[in-house]
């Protein structure tokens, strides 16, 4: 912990605000359309932003963890879509 390090109540404030509005949206959005939806576009983020990394940080091509995770989200989808063809039941 930081000795004497003080958070002002705005910041608090817009840490509260935008946390609410997240789950409001993920509430309505799942309320509009399924919680598959949700799965679908955390992949989507998670593939985004392993490309972003591999960009922004230069990460080396062929490293074992890149390759995992580029691994894990393709047998998501495929699961996903698998699910979606059985309606559910795979």
């Amino acid at each position: 912990m930081l000795s004497g390090a003080t958070i002002p109540p705005w910041v608090l404030l817009t840490n509260a605000v935008v946390a609410f509005a997240l789950n409001m949206a993920v509430f309505l959005l799942i309320g509009k359309t399924s919680a598959l939806t949700m799965n679908i576009a955390g992949v989507v983020k998670d593939w985004m932003l392993i490309g972003l990394s591999v960009v922004l940080y230069k990460v080396c091509r062929g490293c074992r963890e890149g390759v995992v995770s580029w691994c894990g989200g393709v047998e998501v989808v495929v699961g996903v879509v698998a699910g979606v063809r059985t309606g559910g039941c795979v």
